[in-house]
């Protein structure tokens, strides 16, 4: 796979959503012939102060045929929509790929896990297909890694918010961690208990909130749906 250098740079920067806005007009450039002038006018212009070559991205913009959509592209723009936390995108992403491979079957069924919430089964399936020959060529891979983290990142802010205390066993399932990686979260703030079955997450701490300011609906399914499944074990 031939890799433009902007999304490489954008990976490096590891900026998702300046690269799912790139990789969106490269998949709308490979499905029509000719754009009108307005259109053109903003592809031409879009984030070229984001890039370290303007030049060479113009070029890129302006012949499509040097960047054909194909399936490792298609994988490339799904991993980040996960990473993004965008499931409603993967979701309609998911609807008009054509094209089938490894790659994008894993990534299906990653959205699946994603979006009935269930983190351990995402990282299992993930975990599954790490270092298997022929699943994620390198650059998808680079991307599946942030995307991972991200997720990650997600689940201990949502434990951070949701728990004061919480077994070790369902904390390290919820994040896709083993007991090696328990340093991990000590390092962050959490205290494990002294017979080391719990630990308890720091408390997020931040400006005081109006009553108008509290979270949103979708912060507070997403809350629910931590304690309901770690409480249901």
């Amino acid at each position: 796979m031939d890799v433009p250098a902007n999304i490489i740079f954008l990976i490096s920067q590891r900026n998702l959503k300046e690269l799912a806005r790139y990789l969106e007009l490269l998949e709308l450039q490979s499905h029509v012939c000719f754009f009108p002038d307005d259109l053109q006018s903003s592809i031409a212009a879009f984030s070229l102060n984001s890039f370290p070559d303007s030049n060479a991205y113009r070029s890129q913009l302006n012949h499509p045929s040097l960047t054909p959509f194909d399936a490792p592209l298609y994988a490339l723009l799904f991993a980040t929509y996960l990473g993004l936390d965008d499931l409603d995108a993967a979701r309609f992403l998911a609807k008009r790929i054509q094209l089938q491979s490894p790659e994008i079957n894993v990534l299906l069924e990653c959205l699946a896990h994603l979006w009935s919430r269930d983190v351990a089964a995402f990282y299992a399936t993930i975990s599954s297909v790490s270092g298997t020959d022929g699943v994620w060529c390198p650059i998808v891979a680079a991307v599946v890694e942030i995307a991972v983290n991200r997720v990650r990142e997600r689940g201990v802010k949502l434990l951070e918010t949701a728990y004061t205390s919480i077994a070790v066993a369902d904390a390290l399932v919820y994040l896709g961690l083993d007991k090696n990686d328990l340093e991990l979260l000590v390092k962050r703030g959490w205290t494990v208990s002294e017979n080391g079955l719990f630990v308890k997450p720091v408390r997020l701490v931040g400006p005081t909130k109006t009553l108008g300011d509290g979270p949103g609906l979708s912060q507070i399914e997403a809350l629910t749906s931590v304690v309901v499944h770690l409480e249901a074990k």
